[in-house]
């Protein structure tokens, strides 16, 4: 019997700064989108003002939500 190592090897440092810093910038980036197109969105979804907001709500919620999920998932 042989023995086979399943240490995977790490991700090398300058993969993971980019990989990192790309999914700090992505929240930023989508909310500052979302801001500047929200009446856009409303006029042409043809709901209200309050609608549009909810939906930016739901959007933080679930953005929080993924950060308390994959962080100690990247943990581990």
């Amino acid at each position: 019997m042989s023995s086979v190592s399943t240490m995977k090897t790490p991700m090398p440092p300058r993969r993971t700064a980019l990989v990192g810093g790309l999914l700090m910038a992505a929240g930023p980036l989508s909310i500052a989108l979302y801001g500047s197109a929200l009446p856009t969105i409303v006029s042409e979804l043809g709901t209200s003002d309050a609608m549009g907001k909810l939906l930016l709500a739901v959007y933080f919620a679930a953005f929080a939500l993924a950060q308390l999920v994959c962080g100690p998932l990247s943990d581990s």
